[in-house]
């Protein structure tokens, strides 16, 4: 049977060793209340700590907590720190840097940040990063409108999910 205690008990030791992932799932634990009381103070404690040790998911999660958690202070050059950090081994974090880049609404839009992470990401088969690729190349800001390049992306977006914005 489960045992949240005990699992607590384990991933506290684990974490005083500096084992990165015990930290990371400690301070989701904190972050969700999950056998202890929600303590977003002390979730930030144990997440900057994994982030210190190089652990990309710790990274992604403060990130995504600097950006839209309204307990923490708004800090747009954190949020780009950890999710550039994070981006080199997880694509949600790509993915992301990609939309604050093309959408310009807590930066300077940069289309060629944008693209740059759009296209790591379709080498991947992202659906989601084929379907904006196709939309760059489709209206043809900072980068060469090529209609038949945004067919391209947009067929692949469809192949590879159905995506309905591709469609």
């Amino acid at each position: 049977p489960i045992d949240i205690n005990k699992s607590i008990v384990y991933l506290t030791r684990s974490s005083n060793c500096n084992f990165p992932e015990a930290k990371y799932i400690l301070g989701l634990f904190y972050l969700m209340g999950i056998g202890v009381p929600i303590n977003i103070d002390r979730a930030m404690e144990y997440l900057v700590d994994s982030s210190k040790l190089d652990y990309p998911s710790a990274h992604y999660t403060l990130g995504i907590l600097l950006l839209k958690n309204n307990l923490i202070p708004f800090n747009i050059e954190k949020v780009i720190y950890h999710l550039t950090i994070a981006s080199k081994k997880l694509s949600n974090a790509s993915l992301l840097l990609g939309y604050i880049y093309y959408s310009g609404i807590y930066v300077q839009q940069d289309i060629l940040k944008a693209f740059h992470y759009f296209k790591e990401l379709s080498s991947l088969n992202n659906p989601y990063a084929k379907n904006n690729l196709g939309i760059i190349y489709k209206n043809g800001v900072k980068i060469e409108r090529n209609i038949f390049y945004a067919i391209i992306y947009f067929s692949e977006a469809i192949e590879l999910s159905n995506d309905k914005y591709a469609l």
